[in-house]
């Protein structure tokens, strides 16, 4: 089998002798032994995949106790979490909901710096116990998972995500893009159910569903889409990103709660704080 020593001293191995099968992650304490059953091998992960982990104690849970966590919805225990990005095998895992729901990017109204968001992440994880480090997601991160910034060229790629005030096609293409592949779909009589129903579940659907989607998974969204269904009273716009918005040093990126990017003003708690962590070092 293997063993891997990483710079930190863990160790993560997957042995065999042919009847048993020894492994263990970095994260976890002890190893597990079970009946070879010829996969030998350490836990893989794709994008989108549940991941169930106790920030409290740094290590792997189950659903079950996820589901008798009575703070699984808050800030400690056992909680939820998606498999957004791969570092070679090593998964980031981003929260299914916010820990804070409205909280400003910083309350002084400048974006040189995420001053107001950065305590209230220390207030939700360090402070809450957390033994494992928690960020906050990259505009790069998050584009990395819509079709429509995979589909551009290197360079209009760095003009998403910094456009330039003497170039701002592409940013720009990406919201009128938003709007015109809506009324086109919409335009169609197969879909007019779904357009005129207000279900926006089913209205991001059928965006999403579309190869040259504007659209994030809905597992980087989850919780906001059951929050607020039909665009009514919400306790948040979604989540902020930790970029800056390089067009105005007032606005910073985040995720809206219908499911692709947008920049709102810093000095307002209009966004919430849905932390992100490494499974792994």
């Amino acid at each position: 089998g293997s063993m891997t020593v990483n710079k930190d001293g863990k160790v993560s191995m997957a042995i065999s002798n042919g009847k048993y099968c020894v492994t263990k992650g970095f994260e976890d304490e002890d190893v597990v032994i079970k009946e070879d059953d010829g996969t030998c091998a350490l836990e893989s992960y794709n994008l989108g995949d549940v991941v169930y982990y106790n920030p409290n104690e740094a290590k792997v849970c189950t659903e079950a106790e996820w589901n008798n966590n009575a703070d699984k919805n808050g800030k400690t225990g056992c909680m939820r979490w998606y498999v957004y990005a791969l570092n070679g095998s090593t998964p980031k895992l981003i929260l299914d909901h916010n820990t804070t729901n409205e909280v400003a990017w910083n309350e002084s109204g400048s974006n040189d710096d995420y001053v107001t968001l950065k305590t209230q992440l220390t207030a939700d994880t360090k402070d809450q116990g957390w033994k494992v480090k928690a960020d906050i997601i990259t505009i790069e991160e998050v584009a990395n998972l819509i079709p429509y910034y995979q589909n551009l060229s290197d360079s209009d790629k760095q003009l998403f995500l910094n456009p330039t005030e003497e170039n701002t096609s592409v940013i720009d293409g990406y919201y009128n893009y938003l709007d015109t592949l809506y009324e086109e779909l919409c335009s169609k009589s197969e879909n007019a159910s779904i357009c005129e129903s207000g279900d926006f579940n089913a209205q991001y659907e059928l965006i999403a569903s579309q190869p040259n989607s504007p659209m994030l998974p809905s597992y980087m969204f989850m919780d906001m889409m059951l929050v607020c269904p039909t665009g009514g009273n919400c306790p948040t716009d979604g989540y902020w990103i930790k970029t800056p918005y390089a067009l105005n040093s007032d606005y910073a990126w985040a995720v809206s709660y219908y499911g692709y990017v947008v920049n709102n003003d810093v000095s307002h708690d209009v966004c919430g704080l849905r932390p992100v962590i490494t499974l792994s070092k």
